[in-house]
């Protein structure tokens, strides 16, 4: 099925997905080059993500999400708060004090919602 590109102002017709031919690879080095927070970087290092991280161990002790009256096994672990983002303190990023297990779900509404809140989604009068 084909439909308008999604990209403004663009005439060209997409014939799978959302971008012409002309779009659909400019919207992809647009997202892969799109600046990233300056400590993304620590989701990756070894003790975050590591087998000895602090995310495995918030998961091997709390594999159950967190949240009231949810009893879905836990896959995303989730800062209660996020403030190490700005001020760059490493012991509040990997603290267990900070950190809770959530499932899929939870981890998606709560991180939608600080989105939200902080200006970076469109909410479109919602």
């Amino acid at each position: 099925m084909s439909a308008f590109c999604a990209e403004p102002g663009c005439p060209g017709i997409a014939k799978t997905g959302k971008f012409c031919a002309v779009h659909i690879a400019d919207n992809y080095l647009k997202r892969k080059n799109a600046a990233r927070p300056a400590r993304d970087d620590w989701y990756g290092r070894g003790a975050w993500r590591g087998p000895y991280g602090a995310r495995g161990y918030k998961l091997r002790n709390t594999p159950i999400c967190e949240r009231p009256g949810c009893n879905k096994p836990a896959t995303d672990v989730h800062h209660k708060d996020d403030g190490w983002k700005q001020t760059g303190d490493w012991r509040a990023f990997i603290s267990q004090d900070n950190l809770e297990s959530l499932c899929r779900e939870h981890h998606s509404e709560e991180t939608m919602k600080r989105n939200q809140e902080r200006g970076l989604l469109c909410t479109n009068g919602r």
